[in-house]
């Protein structure tokens, strides 16, 4: 080989490493998981609860501060449909057998554990895209208290924070509370609900940041109760069928809405991980949180899957039928 064409081929070969090392510190860069501080709370504030009394104590108001910190981190006939809901109910049955195990030992007192899938639970729901205003909620569900509840005749096998990460949208949230309840009530849970706003003005380069206040109702959420399972709930959706139960398996994360009206009830592509999704908290922190990156529409649910799986876990997906959303939309809106 002559000189002239070692020293092409020793070109290519930097070229390509070069290429090789800028891909990788890419594609890495937000995801060292284990050398970078966890998520922090030196841009939160604590739960506000003048304003949570305020919102007739259907849920617990968080505000997030104007702040300069943007660490990177911190998801036909009736007959057939009698079989399809014994299907579906002996899916879910064998799924939480052997994937689910429980946080909670004992019960308290004399109460014993509620079951698995409560009994009461009918399937597909009806669901009202009317908003109801907050005294009429507050009317409805005086059984709530500060945002929590818990079930009377049974001990919850988990406890779940239901993280809403909100701005300006009024009138879904009160869709949203109105439909929730009494959808998680039913299902024998243990929970509160966490809505996080956004208090900084949307500017260019300050636009919505879901992920940041995902990581800030985590972490305001475990000042405020000891939880074991949190779901990241998108306000605009409502689930269609009380078997999607919301609880968080131990083994891995779980996607809640895989079939979402607001993508014609389908998944849009296999990696999505948005809309509504389950963790526990050895998962959440696991993988580090969100990233507070990423300001405006979009980017910040496709980190979090990557995140999840460069952590060596595998996402488990509700069946079609079970896992359906609807979504509130524009028309909605007062």
């Amino acid at each position: 080989m002559s000189a002239i064409a070692k020293l092409s081929f020793r070109a290519v070969i930097t070229v390509q490493l070069f290429f090789i090392f800028a891909w990788i510190f890419y594609y890495t860069r937000d995801y060292t998981f284990i050398s970078q501080q966890p998520f922090n709370n030196n841009s939160i504030v604590h739960l506000n609860a003048g304003r949570a009394e305020e919102r007739n104590k259907m849920y617990i108001y968080v505000e997030s501060a104007k702040t300069d910190e943007r660490n990177k981190s911190y998801t036909n006939s009736d007959s057939t449909k009698t079989e399809e809901r014994k299907k579906t109910y002996t899916l879910l049955t064998s799924y939480f057998e052997y994937n689910y195990t429980t946080t909670t030992d004992k019960a308290d007192g004399a109460l014993k554990k509620c079951q698995l899938i409560p009994s009461g639970l009918v399937g597909k729901l009806k669901v009202d895209k009317t908003p109801k205003t907050m005294e009429a909620i507050e009317k409805k569900y005086e059984t709530i208290k500060d945002g929590k509840y818990k079930p009377k005749n049974c001990t919850a096998r988990q406890k779940v924070a239901i993280l809403i990460p909100f701005r300006d949208r009024e009138s879904h949230l009160r869709i949203f509370l109105n439909h929730m309840h009494t959808f998680l009530m039913k299902q024998q849970l243990e929970y509160g609900i966490y809505v996080v706003e956004q208090a900084f003005q949307m500017t260019k380069g300050l636009e919505f940041n879901r992920g940041f206040l995902f990581n800030v109702g985590y972490k305001e959420a475990l000042r405020d109760s000891d939880y074991d399972c949190f779901v990241l709930h998108d306000v605009d959706l409502l689930p269609e069928n009380d078997h999607n139960i919301y609880t968080c398996p131990v083994d891995q994360p779980k996607h809640l809405a895989v079939a979402s009206e607001k993508w014609q009830y389908n998944l849009p592509y296999t990696s999505y991980f948005g809309g509504v999704s389950a963790l526990t908290r050895e998962q959440y922190e696991a993988v580090n949180g969100f990233s507070n990156e990423f300001f405006g529409w979009g980017g910040e649910d496709d980190d979090f899957y990557n995140r999840v799986a460069w952590s060596q876990m595998s996402v488990y997906r509700s069946i079609n039928d079970v896992g359906r959303y609807s979504c509130t939309l524009p028309t909605n809106l007062l």
